[in-house]
């Protein structure tokens, strides 16, 4: 996925995996330099780590629906019941 055009670093279908922190250096027969590290950071939406599932629960019972999900800014979870938040 990587690919050096001269003096460019071209990432192309970028995905998690390419999140980090990069360096540039450069050198010759006298030496050498070393930019800053720059990072690259990936945004991707939101993804189901747990969803949630049916239940039957008897009268006054506890029931406990679980739903989780990663995504780059972290999802915010909202529940709904019958359209209302």
């Amino acid at each position: 996925a990587e690919i050096f055009e001269g003096s460019s670093l071209v990432i192309r279908n970028v995905n998690v995996a390419d999140e980090g922190t990069y360096i540039c250096e450069a050198e010759n027969i006298v030496g050498s330099i070393s930019s800053e590290e720059v990072t690259l950071t990936v945004h991707s939406p939101p993804n189901f780590l747990i969803k949630p599932k049916d239940q039957r629960i008897g009268l006054n019972g506890i029931a406990k629906m679980e739903c989780s999900a990663n995504g780059n800014p972290p999802p915010s979870i909202f529940w709904t019941k019958e359209g209302n938040q």
